[in-house]
């Protein structure tokens, strides 16, 4: 309560964040993809995932949604376009939902934090991929 930002990092199975728990403007990143539940997302005023397609695949409350015509993949944002295509510098009022999965782009620019932070370190050891 209060927060301006929430981060799910669980492993539940089970979804336990209800409408009722998110009350104003703030930003939920739902990083487990089941802790909010399906009126968490109608309630949300902007959806925005990592890739669409993925997200309408998995088997998590965002696939729910869409199967049962609660959520409009029209209306959904990719993360991507937020930050490098047409929705760059964007403001989204109200309550924004982060739904990420997979190797998203989230994910790529920690993995490049990381590299740039290790690349000339002659302690680290080197592998190919």
């Amino acid at each position: 309560e209060g927060a301006d930002v929430v981060i799910t990092a669980t492993a539940t199975d089970t979804s336990y964040i209800g409408a009722g728990d998110v009350r104003g403007a703030r930003l939920i990143v739902n990083l487990s993809l089941m802790d909010c539940t399906l009126d968490v997302f109608a309630k949300a005023g902007t959806l925005v995932v990592d890739d669409l397609e993925q997200c309408k695949r998995a088997k998590k409350v965002f696939k729910k949604g869409v199967d049962e015509g609660v959520i409009d993949v029209s209306s959904v944002y990719e993360l991507s376009d937020i930050l490098f295509g047409e929705h760059v510098n964007k403001f989204f009022p109200g309550c924004v939902l982060v739904n990420p999965i997979g190797m998203a782009v989230e994910d790529i620019l920690v993995a490049r934090a990381v590299y740039d932070k290790v690349k000339n370190d002659p302690g680290v050891p080197t592998f190919e991929i």
